[in-house]
């Protein structure tokens, strides 16, 4: 971004890596995602937010 600088932080119990042999494929840790965070904010933007479980329930319903 031009003239914005983008600051990422993490939390101190989030890992800086990613065991990428625990998944088969990106579909996979969504899938694993959804099942672990289900009622838990996927995203946020602009006051308006979306749960795991919203995520899944909408990525079926596109696939079907």
């Amino acid at each position: 971004m031009i003239g914005s600088v983008a600051v990422i932080a993490y939390l101190a119990s989030m890992p800086h890596t990613v065991d990428v042999s625990a998944y088969s494929s990106v579909a996979d840790v969504v899938e694993k995602s959804c099942e672990k965070f289900r009622k838990l904010p996927a995203f946020e933007c602009m006051g308006t937010s979306m749960s795991y479980d919203d995520v899944d329930r909408l990525s079926q319903d596109f696939a079907s």
